[in-house]
């Protein structure tokens, strides 16, 4: 096994790049493990929810059962804000099917009753192929065993998550609605202190705005209830490019 160089590190975690060598062939890794033996009990616990997504496409694949760190498979891309650059020269009904991808891979992991709760550019990587894949489940609630409360990134988090409530899907839905916001008109998203979506002047007469109003409402209960029919809306109701600003 050798240690390549650290991708990132918190107070509270190492993250890093290694090769590993398995059947005869060495693998890219990433291991995660804890800096403080306080919060060995996380890097289990992302542990846990990924092996519950072990036959989803496009999430990092664990390498190890065993060990106390978390290690799992690199996969090669950048992280989609990295390539804003060159997302910003495709048509736009290419972003939007780099985004329908997201919605796919994001709807059979809620299938088995995980929400991500960090769904930001920085965890989405963009492989050369355009495939995206998501990673980071550090945050992630699996529902059927635990209420995790994780507050997610400040500009993408919903507004029930920054109140501290139980997690649940529209969690990912709103996190959703804010990168399909970028990927669309090419800026963050902000909620201008909680207005509606549909006040604050985001080309409000285009068929785009009303799938963005469906997944940006302030009101959980009023957003898209899961990724499929996210994704209809964005790839049936709206596939006419010609309706959407340049």
């Amino acid at each position: 096994m050798l240690h390549l160089m650290r991708l990132k590190n918190s107070l509270n975690t190492r993250t890093r790049l290694m090769l590993l060598l398995r059947q005869r062939a060495f693998i890219l890794a990433v291991e995660k493990s804890a800096m403080q033996p306080g919060f060995e009990p996380l890097i289990k616990r992302e542990k846990r929810v990924l092996q519950r997504l072990q036959e989803v496409d496009h999430i990092p694949r664990l390498l190890d059962n065993e060990s106390d760190h978390l290690r799992y498979r690199y996969i090669r891309g950048d992280p989609l804000y990295r390539r804003y650059p060159s997302i910003r020269q495709l048509p736009l009904n290419t972003r939007l099917e780099i985004f329908v991808r997201v919605l796919e891979i994001v709807e059979h992991v809620h299938k088995r009753n995980i929400v991500h709760n960090d769904l930001s550019p920085g965890n989405v990587v963009l492989c050369r192929d355009q495939q995206p894949a998501i990673i980071d489940f550090g945050n992630a609630t699996d529902l059927s065993t635990d209420y995790w409360i994780a507050h997610g990134k400040p500009h993408y988090a919903s507004p029930e998550q920054i109140r501290g409530e139980v997690p649940a899907i529209t969690n990912d839905i709103y996190q959703l609605g804010c990168l399909m916001h970028e990927l669309v008109y090419l800026k963050q998203y902000q909620d201008h202190n909680n207005k509606p979506y549909t006040d604050i002047g985001y080309y409000p007469n285009t068929p785009i705005n009303e799938i963005l109003c469906a997944a940006l409402t302030q009101d959980p209960t009023k957003r898209f209830t899961e990724c499929s029919s996210f994704a209809y809306a964005v790839r049936t109701e709206y596939a006419d490019e010609a309706a959407y600003p340049t």
